[in-house]
């Protein structure tokens, strides 16, 4: 059965009184993963309310009982790899193994200058990375005591208690055709988050993929795969302007496009627009592709009859897809 899940883009005037109401109706309609991306605000103006991630997190844990959930692109610049391991073993195990750790390199630099964060140029950035990832899995299976020396980041004897389930929680790390975080993803992802692209390039990285689990020998069946796409619904035919208008505002250069040139070229850029009908066809393709389960992000935070309408009209079918 293939899975249908929303990623909430946290800076995007995120707060409490709609991180809540979301919550609710996203376990109500039967969506299977609720994620949460981490900024700590947009680059530029508008700045809009960013609900921070892990209290947010904990709520999700303590007031809902079946979807899955957790981070998706979390930078590991905000905090020390310790903490990211123990922290996201205490969530788990409060939610009874549902939560799920996603992880990325970080922001912008201008942001992470202006929030006094580490800034690594070049390769500098991947390696942390890896090394920040390595010391995260590190703690989350080793069953011993772990110790590490690295470059960034040193252990003697180190270990989080409680322990968490064996296995848990899964470890989520994102790449997109570029490809350059690949040979990490094969040595400790348990899923490849594909960022938006056509499945024809999904394809292709896939196989890269494939090559680098093998080095890492691991078999392709070992890894999870999801894919994230930005999300352009139309609730039926009538309201279809209306997301090309948004569809609009967000690819400028397409003023001039008609309707149908509009949807196509959304298309090019990896995301997805249309009724339900089309976004199920275009879901049905990413399947085809093996996606295991495809993440819309939800930019609409007030739109709670979106919601419903995309888990009336669109969530039985992707149920009803074979992965």
């Amino acid at each position: 059965m293939a899975e249908l899940g929303i990623l909430i883009i946290g800076q995007s005037g995120l707060n409490w009184v709609r991180w809540k109401r979301l919550c609710t109706a996203i376990e109500v309609l039967g969506f299977d993963v609720l994620l949460r991306s981490e900024t700590l605000r947009d680059p530029a103006p508008p700045h809009e309310d960013a609900l921070e991630l892990w209290s947010s997190l904990m709520y999700v844990a303590t007031q809902t009982r079946r979807v899955r959930f957790g981070s998706l692109y979390s930078p590991v610049v905000y905090r020390h790899p310790v903490w990211v391991a123990k922290m996201a073993a205490a969530v788990d195990a409060l939610s009874q193994g549902r939560f799920i750790l996603g992880l990325g390199y970080g922001e912008d630099p201008a942001t992470q200058q202006r929030y006094a964060l580490p800034t690594y140029a070049g390769t500098q950035r991947l390696d942390h990375f890896e090394e920040a990832v390595a010391t995260i899995h590190a703690l989350l299976r080793s069953p011993e005591p772990v110790t590490l020396v690295g470059r960034y980041y040193k252990l003697h004897d180190a270990f989080i208690q409680p322990r968490p389930a064996p296995g848990s929680p899964p470890l989520v790390l994102s790449d997109g055709v570029g490809g350059d975080a690949l040979p990490i993803l094969a040595r400790y992802a348990d899923e490849w988050n594909a960022l938006g692209m056509l499945p024809g390039d999904y394809r292709m990285v896939r196989h890269k993929l494939n090559g680098h689990l093998a080095a890492a020998d691991r078999a392709p069946e070992a890894m999870h795969y999801s894919f994230t796409a930005r999300l352009y619904f139309a609730k039926s035919e009538s309201s279809l302007m209306r997301a090309l208008d948004r569809a609009r505002r967000d690819f400028p250069e397409s003023s001039t496009l008609t309707p149908g040139e509009l949807m196509t070229y959304v298309r090019s850029k990896g995301a997805l627009i249309g009724t339900p009908d089309q976004i199920v066809a275009q879901i049905a393709e990413l399947v085809a592709s093996g996606v295991h389960r495809v993440i819309l992000e939800w930019h609409e935070l007030d739109d709670i009859s979106g919601l419903e309408a995309l888990g009336q009209k669109v969530l039985h079918q992707v149920h009803a897809m074979p992965s």
